[in-house]
């Protein structure tokens, strides 16, 4: 049992020195999967009841995007007790064809075992529903669940496997067994944990059973505090070879491997390329919306908000000039 620590004024801020690092939300994580030191400060740990929660992991990441000051990133809540679906927004891929999506909302436990998940979004994926993530909404962050989203243009069923690991296996053994699933058609969706005590750990994929699309990966070892210079020159050099970024990984024991993820969809041809957009993250709607309108209209999908620098100094917006596909999210 974990002895009580005293309560993070800042969420995720374990030296007090009022921002919230990378290093200190990767501590948190690992607070959170292996438990609290007893009698010493907990990463992540926002109440002090000795372990670290979905909704202080959120909560932290909030503080690390918009300071510690800053109001947390919420939406608005959903209160029905059923699947709730929510309008889409028509839109267009590069081609021309229009598209529609719907969104489910299924009120759930965060700490649900992985074989409750599965038949979840299973019968989901035959709906056509994908699984976007678990969320949480209101105020206090009281309404958990999963989201799903539905292309109403396409007649897609999704499939999700999920494959027990360690969290912190090396590189090569993640390299080996992703690889293996993309041969199949399964795309890496990323680590998860499930349990109530989060003890099953590994990897999730699915499988867009209406396309024949396989998937190959490749992890460039480098400092995950690279300037958004460096980053752009590597991530556009992957993508002129058609490789996407997946994101910033860590990998061992000691998650001392660090770099980033690029995935490449075989079914496809055109390149990627980025552009990163300078600004403040806590922007308004109206100024988030005007820059990202007109991204779009360039053809730029934004991709999301991004730090750079060892001081994570150059904050602002990522954006990609093509869609990716269902193994590129």
């Amino acid at each position: 049992m974990s002895t009580p620590t005293a309560a993070q004024p800042c969420p995720g801020d374990l030296d007090g020195d009022g921002q919230v690092t990378i290093s200190e939300l990767v501590r948190a994580v690992n607070a959170a999967l292996a438990g609290c030191e007893a009698g010493q400060p907990c990463p992540g740990d926002v109440n002090g009841d000795g372990q670290v929660t979905i909704d202080e992991l959120v909560r932290g990441v909030n503080a690390a995007l918009v300071g510690c000051d800053g109001a947390p990133i919420t939406v608005a809540p959903t209160a029905t007790p059923t699947a709730t679906p929510m309008a889409g927004t028509p839109s267009r891929t590069p081609g021309g064809a229009q598209h529609t999506f719907r969104y489910e909302f299924l009120p759930g436990s965060l700490y649900r075992a992985s074989d409750v998940f599965l038949a979840e979004v299973n019968a989901q994926g035959a709906r056509g529903f994908a699984y976007r993530g678990d969320w949480l909404f209101g105020s206090d962050f009281s309404e958990s669940g999963a989201l799903y989203v539905k292309d109403e243009s396409q007649h897609a069923t999704f499939r999700f496997e999920f494959i027990p690991a360690s969290l912190h296996r090396p590189s090569s053994e993640f390299l080996a067994e992703v690889n293996a699933q993309g041969a199949r058609g399964f795309a890496y969706r990323g680590d998860s944990v499930f349990g109530s005590d989060l003890s099953e750990s590994g990897a999730l994929y699915v499988k867009d059973e209406s396309q024949r699309a396989t998937f190959r990966y490749e992890f460039l070892p480098g400092s995950i505090y690279r300037s958004s210079s460096a980053f752009l020159a590597e991530a556009n050099a992957q993508g002129a070879r058609g490789f996407a970024y997946r994101g910033d990984w860590l990998f061992g024991d000691a998650l001392e491997e660090s770099g980033a993820l690029y995935v490449k969809d075989e079914s496809l041809v055109a390149p990627f390329h980025f552009e990163f957009i300078p600004g403040p993250l806590d922007r308004s709607s109206s100024a988030f919306l005007a820059e990202a309108n007109a991204q779009g209209a360039r053809g730029f999908l934004y991709r999301g908000d991004w730090l750079f620098g060892a001081d994570l100094a150059e904050r602002g917006a990522l954006y990609v000039d093509r869609p990716y596909a269902w193994g590129s999210l």
